[in-house]
């Protein structure tokens, strides 16, 4: 299991420097050349019996077995508006903005692969909270140490039981740095 983990964490950090690589010499090269120019990428992996993705933008990967599963999400407005309830997946997938890209390889500010939140939590935690608060909270902007990640955890937590949730209530924000 140890090995497993130590293959995946050189393969993330691998992948990160690639993608930094790639992101300077894009700017670098369009700098040179008077315009702004950025591509998206998708990454796939299989290694021994696993299968391991990134993906910036909106190219995806999608696995097909007894049906086809989207195995990225896109880096979009529209699946950001889609993610915070704004619009409906139908809505997306016509709405004018749906290729407007939030983050892609070369022309963002920066590419998002260090300093994501992820957010592991039961039922409980989300039931009386939407999205839209939840990433407030515990987007990368607003959380300057661990000990903040923790504080906002417990806010969140007192929120959801003064809006009256009984289930139970668990959750687990680990940001990647």
């Amino acid at each position: 299991m140890i090995a497993e983990k130590t293959v995946e964490f050189k393969l993330r950090d691998s992948w990160i420097d690639l993608v930094t690589h790639m992101d300077d010499k894009i700017s670098r090269y369009g700098a040179r050349n008077g315009f702004s120019l950025g591509t998206t990428v998708v990454c796939l992996l299989l290694l021994q019996g696993r299968y391991y993705v990134m993906n910036i933008g909106d190219s995806r990967c999608y696995l097909l077995r007894d049906q086809i599963y989207q195995v990225t999400k896109d880096h979009t407005v529209v699946q950001l508006e889609v993610d915070n309830g704004l619009l409906t997946p139908e809505q997306a997938l016509v709405d004018p903005r749906r290729n407007m890209l939030l983050q892609c390889v070369g022309a963002s500010d920066y590419v998002r692969q260090k300093n994501d939140v992820y957010l592991l939590c039961c039922d409980g935690f989300r039931h009386v909270v939407a999205p839209a608060e939840i990433y407030e909270e515990l987007n990368v902007r607003n959380i300057p140490n661990d000990q903040a990640i923790v504080n906002r955890l417990r806010g969140l937590t007192e929120v959801i039981k003064a809006r009256g949730e009984t289930d139970n209530i668990s959750a687990l924000a680990v940001c990647a740095r």
